[in-house]
């Protein structure tokens, strides 16, 4: 049996508010449909999400009612959802400041792949968004019949900036391309032998935003390339920094590129542009179906280069060519150490490997630098995995050996 719940009146909305709640809210499994309400949806049974059918176009929500969130301490909320038809969901909500009540809309179109995504809703960006939150509803804009799924939704005191899919249009703009039809992504073919993506009037803040990744595949090879101008105090005048080049093999699949702005010691201040360069084959197409910009976990110090040698970072994996692992099963990625093109034996060196599992944590390890370093994961759920790989002295523990290709090894699996 279908069960509905009605949204109750607004007015119901608005009332007892308790002390001021500052504390992350984190809400997953058993967490998430405690708090959280349907609305003009057909609850589905599931064990650890929160699955609705929607009934009626433009107004099945989830909402949460009768909080005192203090909106100083959240800039965004994130949403784990998926859903299997193509629509919008728009964060809505009320705050309380000096007893007036003012309305908030944020609006963030979806990808119907059947697929988990983190859906940001930039809160602090929203003009009304301030004093204390009291209630708030997550509603599709959509097809009715549209299965909405949510496993986790969580707020963040820090800034992370993400378009996916269609929502990536407006935003990005291309040079030296032509747009093409694509399925909830930015596909071009290039005019010339160098093309790409850009974005203009930006304002991240180089201590809030120090990394930028791309989800992008081509169907020729070539190598990207990140810069970016940046806009230090309150002076006029613009520096431009570039990042060292990473390879696209031009299989026309999707790969995670990373670039970490701090790589370049000259990274600071605010960006205000970037420039995503790929230089190859002139016809080749190219697509986008994702960008995220956020703050590292942790700086890595500058490099110094080690002898007159050249270190290369070879790597290989074994995940399925679209870059999703499935759930249960187990992968292999592999790296080794390379000096003039053969193994590395006898020096004073060793490979400090970060091992990253989207969405299940990380873990730090050391490696021989003789040895070729095997990292063998499996997913709990459906998702990419990547490790990051550099290079150490044992005798100097705080020195980056400088490797040619690539710097920071990041191989998606």
């Amino acid at each position: 049996m279908k069960k509905y719940n009605m949204l109750v009146s607004a007015a119901v909305l608005f009332s007892s508010m308790a002390s001021s709640f500052a504390a992350p809210v984190e809400y997953a499994g058993a967490e998430l449909k405690k708090n959280l309400k349907i609305s003009m949806a057909a609850v589905q049974k599931t064990a650890d999400i929160l699955a609705v059918k929607t009934i009626a176009g433009n107004k099945s929500a989830v909402y949460q009612q009768k909080l005192s969130w203090q909106t100083s301490d959240i800039k965004q909320i994130i949403v784990t959802a998926k859903v299997d038809k193509p629509g919008t969901l728009r964060f809505a909500c009320n705050t309380m400041v000096d007893g007036k009540r003012l309305a908030a809309n944020i609006f963030v179109p979806v990808i119907a792949d059947g697929e988990f995504h983190d859906y940001i809703f930039d809160a602090a960006g929203n003009k009304n968004w301030q004093g204390i939150l009291t209630n708030y509803e997550l509603r599709w804009f959509g097809p009715a019949d549209t299965l909405l799924e949510v496993k986790k939704l969580v707020t963040s005191d820090k800034t992370t900036i993400k378009y996916i899919g269609n929502g990536i249009k407006g935003k990005v703009l291309l040079f030296n391309a032509k747009e093409l039809k694509g399925n909830n992504e930015l596909v071009a073919r290039t005019t010339k032998a160098f093309g790409g993506f850009h974005q203009q009037k930006l304002a991240w803040a180089a201590d809030e935003i120090n990394t930028v990744s791309f989800m992008l595949k081509s169907d020729k090879p070539g190598t990207l390339r990140y810069a970016c101008s940046l806009k230090k105090d309150n002076s006029k005048t613009l520096a431009g920094i570039s990042l060292p080049v990473q390879k696209v093999p031009g299989d026309n699949q999707y790969h995670l590129y990373t670039f970490n702005l701090t790589d370049n010691p000259k990274f600071s201040g605010i960006q205000t542009n970037y420039e995503l360069r790929f230089t190859g084959e002139k016809g080749a197409v190219i697509g986008l179906k994702e960008v995220t910009a956020e703050k590292a976990a942790s700086a890595p110090q500058k490099e110094k280069a080690a002898a007159s040698y050249t270190y290369e970072l070879k790597t290989s994996s074994t995940a399925p060519a679209d870059g999703i692992v499935k759930c249960g099963e187990t992968v292999t990625l592999k790296v080794q150490a390379l000096k003039n093109g053969k193994p590395v034996t006898g020096d004073d060196l060793y490979l400090a490997v970060r091992c990253f599992s989207d969405g299940e944590g990380s873990k730090t390890v050391t490696a021989p630098i003789d040895k070729v370093f095997a990292w063998n994961v499996t997913r709990k759920e459906p998702g990419r995995a990547y490790i990051s790989c550099r290079i150490r002295s044992k005798s100097e523990p705080n020195t980056l050996v400088k490797v040619q290709n690539p710097r920071n090894s990041q191989h998606l699996l």
